[in-house]
């Protein structure tokens, strides 16, 4: 339950601010950076890949939304655009690749269904780090249950109420 008394639901993924560096947005992504819809991208997946024959990791990128972007500084035509998102793993080694190979990465973003492209970027170095699974959330009352009356039934049915009829046939 979410409302005046319950708390927030925990993401099931952590939320981030990953950068995706010297990025070519398209599309749904280069609206987010010009500000439409509030910057949301939405789920996200992102593949990175070492080279043609290198290998391929891929990421999911829930609830994307756009919070920061300035020039590139190598490149006046790229954008370093920061969003804040849940990153979850699809498919990855066990280990992260090395400094070396990780330069060797290129990033390509698209929709979670991965048919729109959203552009590419050159470098997103804090895809890489190991990720630990959302903790359990246990929610709480700290109200008791309320304590069955009864004769409320009763006194509703003597003071004329409708919901005071008594069970079964009339």
């Amino acid at each position: 339950m979410v409302g005046l008394f319950a708390e927030p639901p925990v993401p099931a993924v952590p939320v981030e601010e990953p950068v995706f560096f010297a990025c070519a947005p398209l599309g749904p992504l280069r609206d987010a950076v010009a500000g439409k819809d509030g910057g949301r991208i939405g789920d996200t997946l992102v593949q990175g890949r070492a080279g043609e024959q290198g290998p391929s990791w891929h990421w999911a990128l829930s609830d994307a939304v756009v919070v920061g972007r300035r020039p590139c500084p190598s490149d006046s035509s790229l954008l370093d655009v920061t969003v804040q998102t849940g990153v979850e793993p699809i498919s990855v080694c066990a280990e992260p690749p090395s400094d070396e190979w990780q330069k060797r990465f290129a990033f390509t973003l698209s929709a979670a269904e991965g048919y729109t492209p959203y552009g590419s970027s050159r470098a997103m170095p804090r895809l890489f780090h190991s990720r630990k699974p959302a903790e359990p959330v246990e929610l709480r009352s700290s109200a008791a249950p309320p304590t069955p009356d009864p004769g409320a039934g009763a006194r509703l049915h003597e003071a004329g109420h409708p919901g005071g009829r008594p069970y079964g046939p009339s």
